[in-house]
């Protein structure tokens, strides 16, 4: 049996560059523009969903690099005023060019399009980065992270991490949501826990076609959450295929997006709803009718993922077989949702516009339990350099002497190390380490992950003292301090397991008698 086969060449065209000579390729005639991009993906060392093919509107024979660059230097690099774009992944190749055509007759060009800068807030931004840069060119980077062999201590290396911080750190409503399908001593009503069974026989139905799948979407999620989804279409023609959304006319006015639905047929076809659903989500929020709710705060929504029986709840920030156990899991996830929504609502209705751009980035936590007291406070700024992926920010008490403290959000955290070296002296008072949340039901959503505050030291870490020093040596006394600290803690059997110079802190002298000994002013810091 003789395969139809089609061969295609193209030009690569990356990052603004074209390569000189085409490439040619061979495969079958029932092959998908999908599978085409694979092959071009791999030549070319790049994601296929990065690739763009293009169709010239006129023939172009083998050795038309030269005509091509031409071409692209008349038009501006702009291949849309010389190609039709290839559109379609799902399509086959024999859909769009006939079978049997020689290689000389289908030119193509596979365009891998440039970075494009995301510019957000520049001004807003613009005194930081300086800040920042000054700092990279006047200090390099601890030994532990920029040394010819660095120490593989379990942080990130000098890659920048994409991976955010939880959201139900920033947002009560994630929170509540969060704890709200984990109660399994929630009282469900008996009327909703059939209705979700039955929807759950409905969709487990296997649809090929994703428009069917779609049309009876929105009206069981309207039912189940108790709220109206429609399709919304942006300034860009782009669109969520449903989206619940609130309508804020007082200041800082716009449509906030509470949750987005994206919908796939089953699993496998037409991408990953939840990617697209993210897409759906930075497409709104970004339209320019969204600007001044975008720029009110960090944007809380839901991102709904479905592909046949399959269910995908998100939260987003600007970080099996069917039983009755499983269906009132199910059940419990819908009827937190559909609180969770109330709640963000409400958020919507209420938020303003902050005199500080930079204070819309920050969590809503913001209050710590000391005995029967609530403390409250403020967020000033990230602890560290925005260049860096962290959750732990400087803060000042709202009350009394506005004491300046410490937040920081972990997972886990050497309390016992702590306050064991707090109690000498030889570290930061802890002044909490509990729940992100204090009461609602927001204050068992967060897990495992908690929220430690501490005094905060104004000092120099020794890694820079120690740069800074003629010799590059460490005041006397801090040496001795640290051994003072280490042995303390082994006595105690406990292990900080992350000291290094990063993590001592000098603090700056008070004006007491006993300032002039440096050992004294040494605070260890890091327990997480």
């Amino acid at each position: 049996m003789v395969e139809n086969l089609t061969t295609l060449r193209y030009f690569s065209y990356v990052h603004g560059q074209l390569h000189p000579r085409y490439l040619p390729i061979t495969v079958r005639s029932d092959v998908t523009i999908l599978a085409i991009l694979g092959h071009i993906a791999k030549r070319l060392d790049q994601p296929s969903s990065c690739i763009f093919l293009w169709k010239p509107r006129e023939f172009l024979p083998k050795g038309a690099h030269d005509r091509l660059r031409s071409l692209l230097r008349q038009h501006g690099s702009d291949l849309s005023k010389l190609c039709n774009e290839i559109e379609g992944r799902e399509a086959r190749i024999s859909d769009i060019f006939s079978s049997g055509v020689p290689a000389d007759e289908i030119t193509l060009v596979a365009e891998v399009p440039k970075p494009e800068s995301v510019a957000g807030d520049a001004a807003e931004h613009s005194e930081h980065a300086n800040h920042n840069l000054t700092k990279l060119t006047e200090h390099c980077g601890s030994p532990d992270l920029c040394g010819e062999h660095p120490i593989l201590d379990g942080r990130y290396g000098n890659k920048h991490t994409t991976v955010a911080p939880p959201v139900e750190d920033f947002h009560y409503t994630f929170a509540q949501f969060k704890a709200g399908y984990c109660d399994e001593s929630m009282q469900l009503p008996e009327d909703f826990v059939r209705l979700v069974g039955k929807i759950t026989d409905d969709i487990s139905m296997i649809k090929a076609d994703e428009l069917c799948h779609q049309s009876c979407t929105s009206s069981l999620l309207s039912t189940l959450l108790s709220s109206t989804f429609k399709q919304l279409v942006n300034s860009n023609r782009a669109s969520a295929d449903h989206i619940q959304s609130y309508s804020r006319e007082r200041p800082s006015p716009g449509l906030a997006g509470q949750a987005f639905v994206e919908e796939k047929a089953e699993l496998g076809s037409s991408g990953d709803g939840s990617v697209h659903g993210s897409f759906s989500y930075t497409q709104h929020w970004t339209d320019i009718n969204q600007k001044e709710l975008l720029e009110a705060c960090f944007c809380p929504s839901f991102v709904i993922a479905l592909a046949g029986p399959y269910i995908i709840i998100c939260g987003a920030i600007f970080t099996r077989v069917n039983d009755d156990a499983n269906a009132l899991r199910i059940a419990r996830v819908f009827y937190a949702l559909g609180n969770a929504l109330l709640r963000l609502r409400s958020f919507y209705a209420e938020v303003e516009k902050p005199t500080d751009n930079t204070t819309r980035y920050f969590p809503l936590a913001t209050a710590y339990r000391d005995g029967n007291r609530i403390v409250r406070f403020k967020y000033m700024a990230p602890l560290k350099d925005t260049l860096e992926a962290n959750v732990t920010y400087r803060a000042v008490e709202c009350e009394g002497h506005r004491r300046p403290i410490v937040v920081k959000f972990v997972e886990r955290y050497g309390v016992a190390a702590h306050r064991l070296l707090a109690s000498e002296g030889l570290a930061p008072a802890l002044l909490y380490y509990g729940d992100i949340g204090l009461e609602g039901p927001e204050a068992h959503g967060c897990g495992t992950r908690k929220m430690m505050v501490m005094e905060y030291i104004a000092g120099t870490m020794a890694h820079a003292m120690n740069l800074a020093g003629e010799e590059q040596t460490l005041p006397d006394g801090v040496h001795s301090a640290v051994k003072r600290a280490v042995k303390l803690l082994h006595d105690k059997h406990i292990v900080h397991g992350d000291i290094r110079l990063g993590n001592v802190i000098v603090a700056e002298p008070t004006g007491a008698n006993d300032d002039n000994d440096v050992g004294k002013r040494v605070k260890i810091v890091d327990f997480d």
